[in-house]
């Protein structure tokens, strides 16, 4: 039926055409396509306009799976016919676009090859060379990994104590799973947040030795995939069935569901991708800030009251959580109405914190049964939502 109708559509097409000056002296078919896009005759002839378009893309498109498949042939030889499926991607970018990557120059990639050989801090410092380093990374700088040697004679993580992660805007919560919930006492309102509120917290790290940051080439060997969770067991020296094995698989899920689903949440495996999401959102003026306690903390939650608020920014912020794995990895997101503030605590013994706390004014696309809801009685949406962030956790701030 449509042969048939694109022959009609041409007899048409050949009449009305010929009688518009405007289609006189064209210098070929994308011209042609531009100039009926622009006069609304692809709307008049959609048939015609169809083919214009087949006539423009097929001889690139045909072009470029012949350009593939004959780099295919050149890099993936006989001799090299184990080569992995990432680096085969990376040879035959190189072998395609010789031409772009002909145009960089020397320096660029001096430049670049520095950055892949620094450590993580030399990162974070030529990035940001002036911006001190908060205690929520730097304790996470200081600590090395811990390793040791397993049966099969090959190097292994040590996993560290297991932890709470902080819940998810997705995450639901049963009565029972909100028992004894460490994350549900971070918890309040914005109009709480006022000098004299006295509150029970515990803002300290859970573990006296947090995970330590690898570099971003360590953690690109091992990506964080559901399919990868036998390796990832295998490599930590971790049971399937232990509460470890549990948090991991946790930790791998929840930052595949970021990485596919949403663009304002990431997951930083090492401190120089945390470094790039943050610029990359914020710009490359950012500091990142992190909650401090100057003292030691009682395990159990310890009585604050609240001696100052500072408002740090509006908007502007992406909030980092540390996940639990054998590494540092951070649940970074960047939300819209947020505020941060820095507010000064005075607990028992004179102990004092700064604590940085972020307020959500718009919670109305969060799960109904997240644990803010549940201990504050509210639902989604109707209030300003706040939570302190403890010791190992970072927000980045513009300025």
């Amino acid at each position: 039926m449509e042969r048939i109708a694109l022959g009609k559509q041409l007899n048409m097409y050949y009449l009305i055409v010929r009688q518009d000056e405007r289609f006189a002296n064209l210098s070929g078919i994308a011209e042609l396509a531009r100039l009926l896009v622009e006069t609304k005759k692809h709307q008049t002839y959609p048939l015609v306009y169809r083919l214009l378009k087949l006539a423009l893309v097929l001889p690139v498109a045909t072009a470029t799976v012949e350009i593939c498949f004959s780099a295919m042939k050149i890099v993936k030889s006989d001799l090299r016919n184990k080569i992995g499926d990432e680096f085969l991607n990376a040879a035959m970018i190189c072998t395609i676009e010789k031409e772009a990557l002909l145009a960089v120059s020397n320096d660029d990639l001096a430049l670049i090859a520095s950055h892949a050989a620094m450590d993580p801090e030399a990162y974070f410092k030529s990035l940001l060379p002036n911006t001190p380093i908060p205690k929520g990374i730097k304790d996470s700088l200081q600590n090395g990994i811990s390793q040791h040697s397993n049966q099969k004679g090959r190097t292994s993580y040590v996993m560290g104590k297991p932890k709470e992660s902080f819940p998810g805007y997705d995450d639901a919560v049963s009565d029972e799973q909100l028992i004894g919930l460490k994350t549900s006492k971070l918890f309040f309102v914005e109009k709480e947040m006022r000098p004299g509120k006295k509150i029970k917290l515990h803002l300290s790290k859970d573990t006296t030795t947090p995970p330590a940051f690898v570099s971003r080439q360590v953690a690109n060997l091992s990506p964080l995939r559901s399919t990868r969770l036998d390796n990832i067991f295998e490599a930590f020296s971790v049971h399937p069935g232990s509460v470890e094995a549990k948090l991991i698989k946790q930790t791998v899920v929840k930052c595949e569901k970021a990485r596919d689903q949403r663009q304002d949440q990431y997951c930083a495996t090492s401190l120089e991708s945390m470094v790039d999401y943050a610029t990359s959102k914020l710009g490359k003026r950012v500091k990142p800030i992190s909650t401090r306690v100057n003292g030691k903390e009682s395990t159990a939650l310890q009585e604050y009251r609240v001696e100052g608020v500072k408002k740090l920014a509006a908007d502007n912020v992406v909030v980092c959580h540390q996940e639990y794995y054998a590494y540092a990895v951070h649940y970074c997101h960047k939300s819209s109405k947020i505020n941060a503030y820095e507010v000064s605590l005075v607990g028992d013994n004179n102990m004092r914190g700064d604590a940085i706390s972020i307020c959500h004014e718009d919670t109305a696309s969060w799960n109904p049964k997240h644990v803010a809801f549940q201990v504050l009685s509210v639902k989604p949406g109707t209030v300003s939502v706040c939570h302190f962030l403890v010791e190992d956790e970072v927000a980045w701030v513009a300025y």
